[in-house]
């Protein structure tokens, strides 16, 4: 089981815990999400991502799973760019603890690993 801690701009904004099926369900309920409102996850998660700093988490139930879904969605596809550790964070998220710092400057969205735990080979 991993545990994904998401900051923006040093201060927490939540914290999920889970393992690869359950990763699997979030991008799946997503991915139907998106295609409901006519875009792609990816274009999706972009925008929710950008729109957090003047919005915060809402506080409506279904609006913020679809948000938290789409900030995890957009964490968990960014690259890793770890030499040892090829490809998104998602193929590690299931079985390590990851602290992400989201800072959001309009268009510009960085995504700085604060710490981890990557599993042991």
């Amino acid at each position: 089981m991993g545990t994904v801690t998401l900051r923006l701009d040093g201060s927490e904004i939540f914290k999920w815990s889970g393992d690869d099926l359950g990763i699997r369900k979030l991008e799946i309920a997503f991915a139907s999400a998106a295609r409901s409102r006519g875009v792609t996850p990816a274009v999706l998660a972009s925008s929710i991502v950008m729109q957090l700093p003047s919005m915060g988490i809402v506080e409506e139930k279904r609006d913020q799973t679809l948000q938290l879904m789409g900030i995890m969605y957009f964490i968990l596809s960014r690259a890793t760019e770890d030499p040892r550790r090829g490809g998104t964070y998602r193929a590690y998220a299931g079985a390590s603890d990851f602290d992400f710092d989201l800072q959001v400057h309009g268009r510009d969205v960085r995504v700085h690993l604060a710490s981890a735990r990557w599993p042991s080979a």
